[in-house]
């Protein structure tokens, strides 16, 4: 193959990375005090963000090149429960749904899925994937909140709230929603004291009262979890 194709061919691939993996313009940038050596400087953005979030440091870091940031049960923020993990890795998988972006941020939920649920689930976004041993859920993608926005259709579709065709439609939807909101208040240097998370709040007090915490004494019914907050469908 003549070398001034690949020559192209490899500078499109480095624009493109370069395009998804580079801190947009107006986000408040964090210091890199924990000297990450890593090539995808959106995933560094994301390691800052999530400690600043939790106030506490990964319980596991490799800051070389290729390496990863890594948090055991994490808190969530508004309260109601626990994640299983996150992992952040200095990789960059492209993912054009809903849009052209990078997974390399790996969220995981404690959730046992119906057997329907787990066949079909691929159907609505293929960056998310089921541990059937452990019962534990996981998804991909550049944003926490992107993740969230998974878990709560998946986990609104298992419950038989909405039908396989309206999870789909309702993906793009909801994560431009939620996303949307993280990149508006990212550009704040408090921004995770600011008031402005209605969207990400509702979703996330949905997919901790719908998972399986182990710190939870007194176990409640799905259904009258909905008799007091809204259902996924009127959050839009």
């Amino acid at each position: 193959m003549d070398n001034s194709y690949n020559e192209l061919l490899n500078t499109h691939r480095l624009k493109d990375f370069d395009k998804r993996t580079k801190i947009p313009k107006g986000v408040v940038r964090y210091a890199n005090i924990w000297n990450l050596q890593w090539k995808n400087e959106l995933a560094m953005q994301r390691v800052y963000q999530i400690a600043f979030l939790l106030d506490r440091e990964p319980d596991a870091l490799d800051p070389r090149s290729d390496g990863m940031a890594w948090w055991k049960n994490p808190r969530s923020r508004s309260g109601f429960g626990h994640y299983y993990e996150f992992r952040i890795y200095d990789s960059d998988y492209a993912h054009s749904k809903p849009v052209r972006h990078s997974d390399f941020f790996y969220v995981a939920l404690r959730r046992r899925l119906k057997p329907n649920t787990i066949c079909h689930m691929q159907e609505i976004t293929d960056s998310t994937y089921y541990y059937g041993v452990g019962g534990i859920l996981y998804s991909t993608c550049g944003e926490l909140e992107a993740s969230m926005a998974t878990f709560a259709i998946v986990i609104a579709y298992d419950n038989d709230e909405i039908s396989l065709l309206e999870a789909r439609e309702r993906y793009n939807t909801y994560i431009k929603t939620i996303v949307g909101e993280f990149f508006e208040n990212e550009k704040h240097s408090d921004m995770w004291r600011l008031n402005n998370w209605q969207f990400r709040t509702a979703i996330e007090k949905y997919i901790m009262e719908n998972s399986n915490q182990q710190d939870i004494k007194k176990p409640v019914s799905p259904l009258s979890l909905m008799k007091e907050s809204p259902k996924l469908s009127n959050f839009m």
